[in-house]
């Protein structure tokens, strides 16, 4: 089985939004927040990953996080993006992108997607509403239905 998000917003200040989609169903299952499209760089201070996820069609593997706990992790060679470290082939791969974890505001992601049940703001900032929850229905689902593939489409960045 697929999930499918379809973006619908990449704001270079509030960070890029969409869907999440069950392909069978066409069933919404949550909104989707990340980084803004920041061309796979580092950030001015280094930190890596300072961008959203480039769309395309993604592997899940499932992954045993230390911090997040189970979930699933993004590959598509191809796209530079990787399970692990020790699978880059070039200096701007990414790795250890997790789909999916906690956080409200894009900047609790770097190269991750969060999960959340509405969008709302905070003192003029985009965000995604009842993580936790959320991301523990999801990951719920996707590990009942054995979902392995994830689909990225819309907003261009």
């Amino acid at each position: 089985m697929d999930l499918h998000i379809d973006r619908f917003c990449n704001s270079s200040q509030m960070g890029t939004f969409g869907k999440l989609r069950d392909t069978q169903t066409g069933r919404q299952l949550a909104h989707t927040i990340e980084q803004p499209w920041n061309n796979n760089k580092n950030s001015p201070a280094g930190v890596p990953f300072f961008s959203c996820i480039p769309k395309g069609v993604y592997e899940l593997q499932p992954y045993d996080s230390p911090k997040y706990g189970k979930t699933f992790l993004l590959v598509n060679a191809a796209l530079g993006v990787v399970a692990e470290q020790k699978d880059k082939e070039h200096t701007w791969d990414r790795y250890l992108c997790i789909a999916f974890h906690r956080g409200n505001f894009a900047r609790n992601f770097q190269g991750c997607i969060g999960v959340g049940d509405k969008l709302s703001a905070d003192a003029g900032e985009w965000m995604v509403t009842n993580t936790r929850n959320t991301v523990e229905r999801v990951l719920k689902k996707m590990y009942e239905d054995t979902v392995n593939r994830l689909i990225i489409t819309g907003a261009e960045i």
